[in-house]
């Protein structure tokens, strides 16, 4: 991962990304063209509490 990685402004075209679901699948930001998506990603120190238990 890349250290210098920038916050985007609010209304910000998001770059097209493909990420995995939580099956063995991936969705990519293409798959929701021409719809309004709002992007919320979690910290992945947080997502590690989670599943822990924490």
């Amino acid at each position: 991962m890349s250290d210098n990685i920038q916050p985007l402004e609010i209304g910000t075209k998001a770059p097209g990304f493909t990420a995995k679901t939580n099956g063995d699948g991936e969705i990519s930001l293409d798959d929701f063209a021409g719809r309004t998506v709002i992007l919320y990603f979690y910290p992945k120190i947080i997502l590690a509490e989670i599943k822990s238990g924490a």
